[in-house]
């Protein structure tokens, strides 16, 4: 994926954690709304200047639409399909598949630690479009998803330990209940979250052999949300 892609990613992430459409930005721009569509899908190089302005309307520094390349780098695109590169997933071929790398952002400033030995069973997937459709993917997520294997046996009963998971990396906040790779206390986990009130979450673990945890919202650190468990041990 170039740079231009990259910032069009940043830009539409962004756009959208404001709940601002393509045709109010470019408003806003002073532009049309195709001139944006494009820069969003990697048709159109920007300028300096167009960094500026949309950055401007957006309320960051343009160093954040450049800066956050080499972030977007170091998480995975993944998709490797041609037909779902090039048009929405619904429209794409019957026979299109989209193959999901392991995810790469494990040595982030802020991911904390990984135990020593970890092992990634399964460094790839293929998938198909139909599988992709019935489990609820959208066009946004696609290329964010990425591969990731348990290590821990705490979440035993619903996944064990090494069972590929397909999670999506673009998650960086509570977006509801279900189960989060996160931070927490400097130490990395998976496990199911839950809301308790506006400024606590629950850590749950669905091995009962470990001890559920109330904390604070603030101090735990999302970087990824479950999609998919491969290997399931129970529905």
């Amino acid at each position: 994926m170039n740079e231009s892609k990259y910032f069009g990613v940043r830009v539409k992430t962004l756009r959208k954690e404001r709940k601002l459409t393509q045709a109010a930005l470019a408003e806003a721009c002073g532009w049309s709304q195709s001139r944006i569509g494009n820069y969003e899908v990697g048709r159109r190089e920007p300028s300096f200047a167009d960094v500026a302005k949309i950055a401007e309307v957006l309320g960051v520094s343009p160093e954040v639409l450049f800066t956050d390349f080499q972030r977007l780098q170091d998480e995975p695109s993944n998709i490797e399909a041609g037909e779902l590169q090039a048009e929405p997933l619904r429209d794409a071929s019957p026979s299109a598949h989209l193959t999901i790398r392991a995810y790469k952002s494990w040595t982030s400033r802020d991911h904390g630690n990984l135990p020593d030995g970890y092992v990634n069973s399964c460094p790839e997937i293929t998938l198909s479009k139909q599988s992709l459709i019935a489990m609820g993917i959208t066009d946004d997520a696609l290329p964010h998803l990425a591969l990731i294997s348990p290590w821990e046996q705490d979440m035993h009963g619903t996944f064990s330990a090494y069972s590929p998971l397909v999670v999506d990396a673009s998650a960086h906040r509570f977006t509801g209940d279900g189960i989060y790779l996160f931070t927490w206390l400097g130490d990395l986990h998976l496990r199911r979250i839950e809301r308790v009130d506006a400024q606590k979450l629950e850590l749950i673990p669905d091995n009962p052999k470990y001890s559920r945890r109330t904390v604070d919202s603030r101090a735990v650190k999302i970087h990824a949300k479950v999609l998919l468990i491969l290997s399931p041990q129970r529905a």
